[in-house]
């Protein structure tokens, strides 16, 4: 689904998403996201991770909510958090955290 945020660089919102998480898998079955019809796939989820760490929560809040996104929204995985998963999750948000220019009009 499309999202429209002239504020975000989604493509290097999705290279993180796309590189770091995937919890569908389906570079496993295409090798690649760029030009694909479902390159937005994860693109609400990873622009409300970007916005929660914008507004100042931590990394661990991030990492569960984007499991509480794959393992509710997606029904994919466990129901429970594993030590594994957490690690996991937190690369994907402290990703996220460190490339400032996700934000177009980031200022430091």
């Amino acid at each position: 689904m499309k999202i429209a945020h002239p504020d975000v660089d989604f493509d290097r919102l999705r290279e993180i998403g796309w590189s770091h998480w995937d919890p569908i898998g389906l570079l496993g079955v295409t090798g690649g996201w760029k030009g694909e019809p479902y390159e937005d796939e994860y693109d609400r989820y990873l622009y409300n991770a970007a916005q929660m760490l914008k507004n100042n929560c931590s990394v661990a809040e991030v990492a569960d909510y984007l499991f509480l996104v794959q393992s509710q929204n997606m029904q994919i995985g466990p129901q429970e958090i594993t030590d594994t998963i957490r690690a996991k999750l937190i690369g994907v948000a402290q990703a996220i955290s460190d490339d400032k220019h996700i934000w177009k009009n980031f200022e430091t």
